[in-house]
């Protein structure tokens, strides 16, 4: 049996992510394990631990960290509470931690209170919002770092990271956007109801340091979608404080001009992203994948 590598996922984005760098461990011949935590075990987010439990040659652990009425402190100390109890029992030799999701910051913590080796994706990213904190934090909780940029990597080491312990990859979804995404557009909008031919997508998050003006945020922000008379694709808000105020504003558009998709197949999502006209909102999507996709 190999070295046991396990993969932290709270989110159908850091999955993306995270994915090809499991099945490249997969193939390497670690023993490789995702655990599931976050929004993909909500039904209002999509359910997305199915699209984990699909990919074969891996675990798959699953942990409910959080109720409706729960806030982000709550979250990270139950989150924290059921990760120490499966890594003191599975003993993995590497956890990898994604960005700077609440999951990942309470596993990332875990890891350095019980001398776990755990790697961090993508940290010396900068966002100017409570996140990039969180995201900084975890660099300095991780003992190996595998960045997007010669910029996130200088960060990371202006933090104290080790030369040596700092690796730039690259963004690693954009491998899977660079080639086929093994689907048609059309098998896309008939799987998803999608009805229109030329289109937009928007994807709005809630900024957590901002949850005060998020509706406000939307009202404006979608308004202006509804007036441009362009069809737009609307991919739900992730469940962050404030994503309600979002939610409430989508509920009240016209559905002949906006689609809302709870959550998309990977796949699928780089195949709608390569057909769009337009993209827009506060995605991370729209800074990497967008540009490299020439959207």
């Amino acid at each position: 049996m190999g070295k046991s590598l396990l993969f932290v996922t709270g989110t159908r984005a850091d999955f993306g992510k995270l994915e090809p760098l499991a099945l490249t461990a997969r193939d390497a011949g670690f023993d490789v394990t995702f655990f599931v935590t976050g929004m993909h075990m909500i039904e209002k987010y999509g359910l997305t631990k199915i699209e984990v439990h699909r990919t074969q040659g891996v675990k798959v652990a699953e942990f409910l960290n959080q109720g409706p009425a729960d806030g982000q402190d709550i979250i990270l100390a139950k989150t924290v509470m059921g990760f120490s109890e499966f890594v003191k029992d599975t003993k993995p030799d590497l956890v990898v931690v994604h960005g700077d999701r609440i999951e990942a910051l309470a596993c990332a913590l875990v890891c350095a209170t019980n001398y776990i080796r755990s790697a961090h994706i993508e940290g010396g990213e900068v966002s100017g919002t409570i996140d990039e904190i969180f995201r900084h934090c975890n660099t300095k909780l991780s003992a190996t770092h595998f960045v997007s940029s010669e910029g996130a990597a200088k960060r990371v080491q202006v933090l104290g990271e080790p030369f040596e312990s700092v690796h730039v990859i690259g963004s690693p979804e954009l491998d899977f956007h660079a080639g086929p995404s093994g689907v048609h557009i059309d098998e896309v909008k008939a799987y998803y109801d999608i009805a229109f031919q030329d289109y937009g997508i928007c994807i709005f998050h809630p900024v957590t340091s901002e949850v005060t003006s998020m509706g406000k945020q939307a009202k404006a922000l979608f308004g202006s979608l509804r007036a441009s008379n362009r069809p737009f694709v609307l991919i739900a808000p992730n469940n962050d404080p404030a994503s309600d105020q979002i939610f409430d504003v989508i509920n009240r558009l016209d559905p002949k001009q906006f689609r809302l998709i709870p959550s998309m197949r990977f796949a699928h999502f780089s195949e709608l992203m390569k057909n769009a006209s337009v993209m827009i909102g506060n995605s991370s999507a729209g800074v990497r994948e967008a540009p490299f996709l020439g959207l």
